[in-house]
């Protein structure tokens, strides 16, 4: 969606950015201090909010968000790839809760598989907005986790009339139901049942981040992924699987339209199998994707 009139004011308010860390290529080898860091095998994790004048992710390279947001009064060129996907679980092991930045309160923990004799899957962490995570599969005597749920849907036009423009990302609020509550997507998955012969359930995959770019252009020819967590399979015998963490956000501000033949991706984590006769968790809830030309 376009907004007529709006791109210079976009501009002018600096939600481009102050363009103060300079022209930034993540080549894997360059570092960042105090912005991008240093690179560990070619990834990068953000340590602030960036402000670029442009910014380059080289093929190979990734670059993850942790939920802090990119500025840039030129362009975004994403060869790489862009990510703050949900952690996935393993074992009885769920994955954990991504760290929270700039107003993100998100990507929730998934629930631990069920332990010892007839042990239940813990249930998934909830999240104000967005979808809910996958819920887990029962042991042959455990009971499975729930997926965490979303109190409004992402697909809401409460939220997405509201994220049509950058006001709610800039500030890290959304209004719900009459309150205002921080940006909280990507609900966890719930755990599996363990079995009478204490074989652990599969542990649920956490949920997505935020990836929130405001730019004056974008070419993505590489990949931008909010993705939820994977659940993890039943550890043995018959226990279920843990549920897939629900997907995250992608959120993109721009001045003018989105080009290149790159990827986004807000599926939901895939789900952990049960053993024997231990049922299947279930894949964790689609996220949501805005782009909006300003």
């Amino acid at each position: 969606m376009a907004f007529p009139g709006f791109g210079s004011i976009a501009s002018q308010s600096g939600i481009c950015g102050l363009g103060t860390d300079g022209a930034v290529t993540l080549d894997g080898s360059t570092s960042y201090a105090g912005s991008f860091g240093t690179p560990a095998g070619n990834v990068y994790t953000m340590l602030r909010d960036v402000q670029c004048s442009t910014l380059v992710i080289n093929a190979g390279v990734t670059l993850k968000t942790a939920n802090f947001r990119i500025f840039a009064q030129g362009t975004v060129t994403n060869n790489g790839t862009i990510s703050q996907a949900g952690l996935a679980a393993a074992g009885s092991t769920a994955g954990g809760q991504l760290s929270g930045a700039s107003g993100f309160a998100a990507g929730r923990a998934g629930g631990g598989g069920g332990t010892g004799v007839s042990g239940p899957g813990s249930n998934g962490s909830s999240v104000s907005w967005g979808t809910a995570g996958g819920g887990g599969g029962t042991g042959t005597s455990g009971a499975a986790g729930t997926g965490g749920t979303a109190t409004v849907l992402s697909s809401s036009a409460s939220v997405t009339s509201q994220l049509a423009i950058p006001f709610p990302a800039l500030i890290g609020l959304v209004s719900l139901n009459g309150n205002q509550d921080t940006f909280q997507t990507g609900a966890g998955g719930g755990g599996g049942g363990s079995d009478a012969s204490s074989n652990a359930g599969g542990g649920g995959g956490g949920g997505g981040g935020v990836v929130a770019i405001f730019a004056a252009s974008l070419v993505n020819n590489g990949s931008i992924t909010v993705i939820g967590g994977n659940g993890a399979a039943g550890t043995a015998g018959n226990a279920g699987g843990g549920g897939g963490g629900s997907g995250g956000a992608i959120l993109i501000y721009t001045l003018s339209a989105v080009t290149g033949t790159g990827t986004t991706n807000i599926a939901g984590g895939a789900l952990g199998a049960g053993v024997g006769t231990g049922a299947n968790g279930v894949a964790g809830g689609t996220g949501l994707l805005v782009t909006s030309v300003l």
